[in-house]
C-alpha cells in the first residue's frame, strides 16, 4: 500500500472489525482505505487515512524564558530542537 497505488492485503468474512498488517516499512507513510461488504454486493470505499510508521521523537528540553526578549506583556521562550526518528518533526505545540 506503500506510494500512490492501492494493494489488497487482507480479505475476511468475520466481524472482527480489526487485523495486523505485517511486512511495513519503518519510515514509511501508508495509506489505508476500507469497505464493507454483504450479499448485495460491497460499499463504497471509506476516507482515506494516513499512517507513518516510525517511533516518536524524543522529549524536548525544558523550554527557557529569554528575558532580553520578553516583555511586561509577553514571555519568549525557547528549547533545544528533539532528535529526530524515521519520520521528520513537523513543529512543536506549546
Amino acid at each position: 500500500m506503500q506510494g500512490s497505488s492501492f494493494s489488497k492485503v487482507v480479505g475476511y468474512a468475520d466481524n472482527s472489525m480489526e487485523t495486523t498488517i505485517t511486512g511495513l516499512i519503518s519510515g514509511a507513510t501508508y495509506t489505508f482505505k476500507f469497505r464493507s461488504f454483504n450479499v448485495v454486493g460491497f460499499s463504497e470505499f471509506s476516507e482515506q487515512v494516513r499512517y507513518a510508521i516510525a517511533s516518536p521523537p524524543a522529549k524536548p528540553a525544558t523550554p527557557t524564558k529569554d528575558m532580553q526578549m520578553s516583555t511586561k506583556t509577553s514571555i519568549y521562550i525557547k528549547w533545544s530542537e528533539s532528535q529526530a526518528t524515521e519520520i521528520p518533526i513537523l513543529g512543536y505545540k506549546i
